[in-house]
């Protein structure tokens, strides 16, 4: 299998923020009145994939903490 589409197989949150930013950044230069919005909307994107892989790596730690009966 391809390496590439191994990869966008495993993580495709990367693939989405790969295209949005791109995108938010041309709305951002062409709409001047959004700027704001489209601001924010760039940041939350650019932060959810770090976010979502903070979150795996503290349930994987949490999981081994917790004993199983």
């Amino acid at each position: 299998m391809n390496t590439f589409f191994a990869f966008l197989t495993v993580f495709p949150g990367v693939a989405v923020v790969a295209l949005a930013v791109p995108l938010l950044a041309i709305r951002w230069f062409v709409v001047y009145g959004d700027r704001k919005r489209t601001e924010w909307l760039l940041v939350a994107t650019t932060l959810i994939e770090p976010a979502g892989g903070l979150a795996q790596y503290i349930a994987n730690n949490l999981s081994s903490v917790v004993r199983h009966k």
